[in-house]
């Protein structure tokens, strides 16, 4: 049973479909590319404000940490 096209022609349209679906594979491969380093780039900078929140926790503690220990000194070494 033909369709009265050759089976160069058949094969013809059945690349192309193949290559229209590849297009759309490869798109959507791309657009999730996009999405993906959209979330790195967020991930990092959240990344990068904690440590700076840690690293002004850590300076603000210093002096306090200092005192704790000139006081646990000065009590517990009389």
């Amino acid at each position: 049973m033909t369709d009265g096209r050759t089976t160069s022609e058949t094969l013809h349209e059945f690349v192309d479909v193949l290559r229209e679906k590849n297009h759309e594979q490869q798109q959507a491969l791309l657009d999730l590319l996009g999405v993906l380093k959209r979330e790195r780039e967020a991930l990092a900078a959240e990344l990068e404000a904690n440590r700076t929140g840690q690293d002004q926790i850590l300076k603000e503690m210093g002096p306090l940490a200092d005192e704790a220990a000139f006081n646990y000194h000065s009590i517990y070494t009389r």
